[in-house]
């Protein structure tokens, strides 16, 4: 796109060549912020191409363990490796390199050994299907007695209400009339509420709608 591109370079000098200015004015334009699109070759074009919207593309590890923090409310522990004590801390913010076959190296974290985006994977595989559908982080924010789910049961006896929450908190919408009609009566027939809360909010959590940037 020749007349962006000219744009683009007048509002760079005109701003004395602040990139921190430059990065603001696009990142903040109605372009940027368009919703992803399903088909990228949309009517013989290329919709990327064309500035339609992003391709749909996965969180990145660190962006997809961290969602999963904020929606069950249980925050991964970091090790200090000068002491035996752990602490609270969200992924983004960790320095040490993903080690062995955990969620943030299945994901594809890179070990840094280079200084470039380059090192980081965006590979699908079924290992990471299988850590979302039963990995022990998973199994964790699922199970953990201070989760959301044990906040939920505590202070609402409002089963659609609950669900309506889960659903604001996984996916930013409410659930459709068929979503909330199966669920409501999923939960109500369940002899435990609690594990059935769970399957509820496993499932969300392993809809692609959840894991895809849209």
């Amino acid at each position: 796109n020749p007349e962006l591109l000219n744009f683009l370079t007048d509002e760079l000098i005109r701003c004395n060549y602040s990139v921190r200015h430059l990065s603001r004015l696009i990142l903040s334009s109605r372009t940027f912020s368009r919703a992803a699109v399903e088909d990228v070759q949309s009517h013989g074009l290329d919709a990327a191409a064309m500035f339609a919207g992003y391709p749909l593309r996965r969180m990145s590890a660190e962006v997809l363990y961290d969602a999963l923090s904020d929606v069950t409310q249980v925050m991964g522990q970091n090790k200090d490796e000068t002491s035996d004590t752990s602490y609270e801390m969200r992924a983004t913010a960790r320095a040490l390199v993903p080690t062995g076959s955990g969620f943030l190296a299945t994901f594809g974290k890179p070990n840094r050994l280079l200084a470039c985006e380059c090192e980081r994977s965006d590979s699908v595989s079924l290992g990471q299907s299988l850590v979302l559908v039963n990995g022990a982080d998973m199994r964790e924010k699922l199970g953990s007695s201070h989760n959301r789910l044990t906040t939920l049961l505590n202070e609402s006896h409002d089963l659609r209400a609950s669900l309506e929450q889960l659903y604001l908190a996984t996916l930013t919408r409410l659930p459709q009339p068929l979503e909330i009609t199966a669920m409501t009566e999923y939960v109500s027939q369940a002899t435990d509420k609690r594990l059935a809360m769970e399957d509820v909010l496993w499932a969300l959590l392993n809809s692609q709608e959840f894991a895809l940037i849209r």
